[in-house]
């Protein structure tokens, strides 16, 4: 039976994570990055490549930090590795440029192509794109085991 509190975050460990309290760590690191934006405004149902990328470099800085070891949500499947990549493209243009879109808008789900032009002037236009776009997780590796983790 599951029980949805108002105003509340769940937050849905891996079982191959579990073994190390350093690696669900890690999970809840990655997860705290979709919790602190979503407001009224946050209507998309789904992450930017952007925000998942973000939340794969934070999750995996915060469980480093805390001694995570053989888990990394960013070495969980390619999309996940491509999503870390493209946000890393942005911060090699500008180290601050999140900080800068969050003090502008803090929820992920309403950046605008306009606000990411105006906040880091010198970004390519076909960044801009991947970054905004859905994150589709795709092929997702489990372990051993590869398992289809999107509807499509």
């Amino acid at each position: 039976m599951s029980h949805s509190l108002p105003k509340c975050v769940q937050v849905f460990i891996p079982i191959h994570a579990l073994p190390c309290v350093h690696s669900a760590r890690q999970v809840i690191g990655h997860e705290a990055i979709h919790a602190i934006g979503p407001g009224p405004e946050y209507i998309k149902n789904y992450a930017s490549v952007l925000e998942e990328g973000i939340a794969c470099i934070f999750g995996h800085s915060f469980g480093v930090l805390r001694g995570a070891k053989g888990y990394s949500r960013s070495g969980a499947g390619g999309s996940y590795e491509a999503a870390t990549a493209t946000a890393v493209e942005l911060l090699a243009i500008d180290p601050a440029a999140i900080e800068k879109l969050r003090a502008r808008c803090t929820a992920f789900g309403v950046w605008s192509p306009e606000l990411l032009r105006m906040v880091v002037p010198s970004i390519p236009d076909e960044l801009v794109s991947r970054l905004l776009a859905p994150f589709d997780r795709g092929y997702v590796a489990n372990d051993d085991l590869m398992i289809r983790t999107s509807d499509t």
